[in-house]
C-alpha cells in the first residue's frame, strides 16, 4: 500500500477525532460570575451622625486575592483557584464600592467620598486600611480581618482598629460563600460607622 492509500484511509478516522474533540470544548463548564452588595438597614440601625464628610481612601488587598477567579484558602500554605467561579469586577473595585454605599446608609447626613477628594473641601473623617485575610479558609469559616485606621482629616496620625470576622458559609457551593463575605463587609461597614459617629461626638463637645 503506498503513502497515498494509507493517507486516504487514515483520513475519516482523523475527522472523527477532530469531531469529537470540537464537540468536547463545547461541553465546557460555562463560568459563573459574582458580585459583593450593599446592605439594606432601616433607620433604627443607622448611627447618629452630623452631616460631616468622610473620605474613605482604597483598602489594599493581598495581591492572591487580586485576580478574577474567587480564591479559597486549603490546608497548609495551599490555595485553590476556581475556574468557573468569577467575580463580576475586580474584587477590590467592588468592596471599596460597597463600603462606601453601606457608610452612606449608615451615616444618615454624612458625605461618603472615594478617593482621591481633592475638590472636595472639609473632609472631617478620613479612613484607610489594609485587608490581611477575606474568603473561605481550611477551618470552615468564611474570614476577614482588616486593619484600618481612622483620622481626623488631615492629620497624619489616627486610631488604629482591627477586625475580625470567622463564620461558616450558611448551606453548600459557592453563592454561600460569597453570601458570607458580603455579611463580613456588613460587619465591617458597622464597626467604621460606629467609630465614626463616636469620634463625631467626641469632636462637636
Amino acid at each position: 500500500m503506498d503513502r497515498t492509500v494509507r493517507a486516504s484511509s487514515l483520513l475519516p478516522f482523523l475527522t472523527a477525532l477532530l469531531g469529537m474533540g470540537i464537540a468536547g470544548c463545547g461541553t465546557s463548564e460555562p463560568s459563573r460570575f459574582y458580585l459583593l452588595k450593599a446592605s439594606a438597614w432601616d433607620t433604627s440601625q443607622s448611627v447618629s451622625a452630623g452631616k460631616i464628610r468622610v473620605g474613605l481612601h482604597a483598602f489594599e488587598l493581598p495581591p492572591y486575592l487580586m485576580r478574577p477567579n474567587i480564591v479559597t484558602v486549603q490546608e497548609g500554605n495551599r490555595i485553590e483557584i476556581a475556574e468557573y467561579d468569577r467575580w463580576a469586577e475586580s474584587l477590590e473595585a467592588n468592596l471599596m464600592r460597597v463600603l462606601t454605599i453601606n457608610l452612606t446608609r449608615l451615616l444618615p447626613g454624612a458625605s461618603v467620598y472615594r478617593y482621591p477628594w481633592r475638590r472636595v473641601p472639609g473632609v472631617a473623617f478620613e479612613v484607610e486600611g489594609e485587608v490581611l485575610r477575606f474568603g473561605l479558609e481550611d477551618d470552615g469559616n468564611v474570614r476577614m480581618v482588616v486593619q484600618w485606621t481612622l483620622r481626623n482629616g488631615g492629620d497624619a496620625v489616627g486610631v488604629d482598629h482591627r477586625f475580625v470576622f470567622a463564620r461558616p458559609p450558611v448551606g453548600e457551593g459557592v453563592p454561600s460563600i460569597v453570601g458570607m463575605m458580603n455579611q463580613a463587609v456588613t460587619a465591617l461597614s458597622q464597626e467604621i460607622a460606629g467609630e465614626i459617629s463616636r469620634a463625631d461626638g467626641v469632636r462637636t463637645q
